[in-house]
């Protein structure tokens, strides 16, 4: 992969996915269910063929909100964690590098800062219920 992921242009699509996908499966689900409700149905057995066509489209339309809802909690973690990583940076350049470049007599400062950020990672990453030791407090190097 040489190219990140675009935030923006990944939500833009999702929106897009929602726009032809999801919005008119869930307008198809009320406008069968408002059918359903208001035929009068001659027999059981075609109610019951009825029941089951509509049936089939809420589960359509729950699976397309399933997968866009989960993109989008998706495209929010993935920028969170951008925001994470550029704040980490931003941190490390102006509070411990000298334009970017890291003197022996600053790499103390340096320890503290990564032990801060490792832990940040860390905390970030718990959700994903992975087997990872923790960092350490950061007194023993």
């Amino acid at each position: 992969m040489d190219e990140m992921v675009n935030n923006w242009k990944a939500a833009k699509a999702l929106d897009q996915f929602k726009a032809l996908f999801v919005d008119p499966a869930e307008e198809r689900y009320l406008d069968a269910k408002k059918q359903y409700d208001e035929y009068k149905w001659p027999s059981k057995e075609l109610k019951e063929k009825g029941k089951h066509k509509l049936a089939v489209i809420e589960t359509k339309m729950i699976n397309l909100a399933m997968i866009y809802n989960s993109f989008k909690e998706l495209i929010q973690q993935h920028e969170a964690q951008t925001d994470m990583l550029t704040e980490i940076y931003v941190q490390w350049y102006n509070n411990v590098s000298i334009e970017g470049k890291t003197p022996t007599e600053i790499m103390s400062m340096q320890a503290d800062i990564m032990q801060k950020i490792w832990l940040r990672v860390y905390n970030a990453i718990q959700p994903l219920k992975l087997t990872l030791n923790p960092p350490s407090d950061g007194d023993t190097v």
